[in-house]
C-alpha cells in the first residue's frame, strides 16, 4: 500500500523526534524526568506573552505555540520547491539513513521500513548525507521527501557545530541543546561527506527557513505597504539554488543580510549583551571596491556611532569572500586591525609604552609600512593606531591615519581628584574588526561591529598585568601602599578595583558615552537567557565570558548558569585571519634575525 505525502512526512519527523533521550511536556519543554538541569530551567516566569512581532524581526511567541510539530507552512511551502541536491543537516539525535527516491512511492516505503528509524539503541547522531534528485515529473515530491528526510529541527536553529566554539565547555554532553535533543556533531571547517557546493546549499536553505520564519510576515507587510515585491519562501529557495548552480554563489538581500547579522549576534555564546540583538543596524558597504572607500566607510561607521554616544549598535558589511576551494584559505576584503580604535605600543629601552597587546602589531606597521608613531612624532601611551585595509585580497594593503572623530574618554573620579594626575583614558567605542560573519554559507571577511562598553571591560584593559597594569600606580595615587606583603593589607587591590571601576563608569557617563555596569548587564542577561529558552528553546552560553570579573557571586547567574552549554550556530561571528597571517600572505615571513 502506498503512503500519502502527509503520512511520509509524519513518519519521518516523528521517527526522528521520538528517539530523544528526554521527556517533554505539551509545550515542548523538558520535563522533570530524566537528566534535567534545574538551574537552567528554574526561575522562569510562567506568564507567557501572546504572539507578537516587532520591526526587528524578533517574533515573540508564547511557549504553548512553540512545540515539537513542524510548522504546516514550512512543510507545505517546501513541498513545492524544485530540488537539485539537498544535504542533510546533522542535528537529530539519530542517524538519518540515505534515501534515494526516484518517484516510486512503493520503493520509498520499503526504504523507510528498512531504515534504522526504529532502533532505539542505534548509534548516536552521526552525519549522514541524504540526496534527492528530481528525475521525472514528480520533482516537487522529491524535494519534500529530501527536506523531510533531513530531519530538520522544528526549532529552526540549523546545524549545530562543535567548531570553533567547543561543545559543552560547561554543559552536560548527554543533554541536547533544545527539546528536540539536537547535539553538536559537525565541525564547521567542513565535513568529508559534503562538497563545498553541498555545504553552501545546505547552509543557504537553513538560513532561508529561519529567515522566513522570523521575518516573513514583517516583510510581506512591508511589500504590501510600499508595493515592493517580496518572494515567497519557495521562490526564494529556487532562486538561490539556481544562482548557486549557475554562478557558484548567491547574493543576500539587504534585509536578509541585516537579519543574519543580528542573529549572528544572538548566537554569540561569549556576549552578555545580546538582549539588543534585534536592534543592530546594517551599514551596507558591499559596493565598496577601493582601499580608500573601505577606510572612508570605517570612519563613517565611527562617526555614526559617536553621534549617538555609542548607544546604537552598527555593523558595516563589505563584499563577501568568493567561495573557497577545498583546502584553501578564505580570501576577501580585510581590515588588518583587531578593532577600528586601539592604542599603539612602543618598546623603549625594554619598557613598553602603550597597550602591550598591540606591541607586535605596532612593530609590524613600522617594518612593513614605515609607521613609527603619530605624524607629530610625539609617542605616548594612548596613540591611536592607524587602520590597515585591503579591499582586494590580491591587491596591496594600505595604511590610513585615524582622524579625531572619536575623542578618548579621560578617566577621573568625583571624590578622588588625584586620579586625574595619572592621565588615564580609553577610546569610547569597542568596534571589533577581527571577526568574519558566516551567513547562509557565505562568508563576509570585513564586518566592523560596534556595541558599547561594560565598565569592567575598560577596568580590565587598564589593570590587567598584560595590559596597562595600572593597579599599583592607582593605589599609590590614592595613598595606599601597593608594596605590602601578603597578609599585611591583602584587600588593597579590591579597594583600588572598586574605586577605579566607579571612576570609569562616572567618566563615560560624564562624557555622554554609553556604558553599562556589570550588575545591570548580568541581571539583564539572566532574564533574557531564560526568555530565550522559554520562547526559542535554545541559547548558547560560555559561562566564564558572560559572568562579570567583579562581584561574580552576587548574582543568580553565577551558579544558575554553571551548566550552560556552549556550541556554534550559524549565522555566526567567527575569528577571521589574524593580522600576522595576512602579513605573511602578502609580504612573506618576517625577518626575525634583525
Amino acid at each position: 500500500m502506498k503512503l500519502s505525502l502527509s503520512k511520509i512526512l509524519k513518519k519521518l519527523h516523528i521517527s526522528n523526534i521520538n528517539h530523544s533521550k528526554h521527556s517533554y511536556d505539551s509545550n515542548g519543554n523538558e520535563s522533570s524526568k530524566g537528566n534535567v538541569d534545574k538551574n537552567n530551567n528554574g526561575n522562569i516566569d510562567t506568564n507567557t506573552s501572546t504572539s507578537t512581532g516587532n520591526g526587528n524581526g524578533n517574533v515573540i511567541r508564547s511557549s504553548s505555540e512553540e512545540n515539537l510539530k513542524t510548522k504546516t507552512e514550512d512543510d507545505t511551502a517546501t513541498a513545492q520547491a524544485t530540488s537539485t541536491s539537498v544535504s542533510v543537516c546533522p542535528i537529530t539525535p539519530k542517524c538519518v539513513p540515505s534515501i534515494n527516491f526516484h518517484g516510486d512511492t512503493k520503493e520509498l516505503q520499503t526504504q523507510i521500513d528498512n531504515a534504522n528509524f526504529g532502533n532505539a539503541n542505534g548509534h548516536a547522531n552521526r552525519h549522514s548525507t541524504v540526496r534527492a534528485t528530481a528525475t521525472n515529473s514528480k520533482a516537487n515530491l522529491h524535494a519534500s521527501i529530501a527536506t523531510a528526510s533531513s530531519g530538520k529541527c522544528p526549532f529552526r536553529h540549523g546545524t549545530v557545530y562543535t567548531n570553533p566554539y567547543p561543545g559543552y565547555v560547561h554543559g552536560n554532553p548527554k543533554r541536547g541543546i533544545c527539546p528536540n535533543g539536537c547535539r553538536p556533531e559537525m565541525n564547521s571547517n567542513g565535513n568529508e561527506l559534503e562538497s563545498p557546493k553541498d555545504a553552501l546549499v545546505r547552509e543557504a536553505m537553513e538560513y532561508i527557513l529561519l529567515y522566513y520564519h522570523e521575518r516573513g510576515n514583517d516583510m510581506k507587510a512591508v511589500g504590501a505597504k510600499d508595493g515592493s515585491t517580496f518572494l515567497t519562501k519557495v521562490d526564494r529557495m529556487e532562486e538561490v539554488r539556481k544562482s548557486i548552480d549557475t554562478t557558484g554563489t548567491y547574493e543576500h538581500t539587504f534585509d536578509e543580510l541585516q537579519h543574519g547579522a543580528q542573529v549572528a549576534w544572538r548566537n554569540a555564546p561569549k556576549c552578555a549583551n545580546r538582549k539588543y540583538w534585534g536592534h543592530l543596524k546594517l551599514l551596507d558597504c558591499r559596493k565598496v571596491e577601493s582601499n580608500k572607500g573601505m577606510f572612508d566607510s570605517c570612519i563613517q561607521h565611527l562617526t555614526k556611532a559617536m553621534a549617538c554616544g555609542s548607544s546604537e549598535a552598527y555593523v558595516s558589511v563589505f563584499k563577501p569572500a568568493p567561495p573557497a576551494l577545498p583546502g584553501k584559505a578564505i580570501t576577501g576584503p580585510r581590515i588588518w586591525n583587531n578593532q577600528l580604535l586601539s592604542y599603539a605600543a612602543y618598546n623603549e629601552g625594554g619598557k613598553v609604552i602603550g597597550d602591550p597587546s598591540n606591541l607586535r602589531f605596532t612593530e609590524m606597521l613600522k617594518e612593513r609600512f614605515g609607521w613609527d608613531g603619530p605624524p607629530d612624532g610625539k609617542k605616548g601611551p594612548y596613540d591611536y593606531l592607524p587602520l590597515v585595509v585591503q579591499a582586494d585580497p590580491k591587491g596591496p594593503p594600505e595604511l590610513f591615519e585615524v582622524p579625531s572623530c572619536a575623542p578618548p574618554v579621560h578617566i577621573h573620579h568625583p571624590r578622588y581628584p588625584e586620579l586625574s594626575s595619572l592621565d588615564m583614558q580609553w577610546y569610547p567605542i569597542p568596534a571589533v574588526t577581527a571577526l568574519d560573519l558566516t551567513l547562509g554559507g557565505i562568508v563576509y571577511t570585513a564586518v566592523p561591529f560596534n556595541g558599547w562598553y561594560a565598565n569592567t571591560e575598560v577596568l580590565r584593559d587598564l589593570t590587567d598585568e598584560s595590559r596597562y597594569n595600572m593597579l599599583a600606580p592607582v593605589a599609590k595615587a590614592l595613598g595606599m601602599d601597593a608594596d605590602t606583603k601578603p597578609g599585611e593589607a591583602p584587600l588593597w587591590k579590591d579597594e583600588v578595583m572598586c574605586i577605579l571601576s566607579m571612576a570609569v563608569y562616572h567618566s563615560f557617563k560624564t562624557a555622554k558615552v554609553a556604558m553599562i555596569d556589570h550588575h545591570t548587564l548580568i541581571d539583564m542577561f539572566w532574564v533574557w537567557y531564560h526568555n530565550e529558552l522559554k520562547q526559542r528553546k535554545y541559547c548558547p552560553v560560555n559561562w566564564k565570558w558572560v559572568i562579570p570579573p567583579m562581584s561574580s557571586s552576587t548574582n543568580r547567574a553565577y551558579l544558575g548558569l554553571n551548566k550552560a552549554q556552549e556550541y556554534t550556530l550559524k549565522p555566526a561571528y567567527i575569528a577571521g585571519a589574524s593580522p600576522f597571517q595576512l602579513e605573511t600572505a602578502h609580504f612573506g615571513p618576517r625577518d626575525t634575525t634583525k
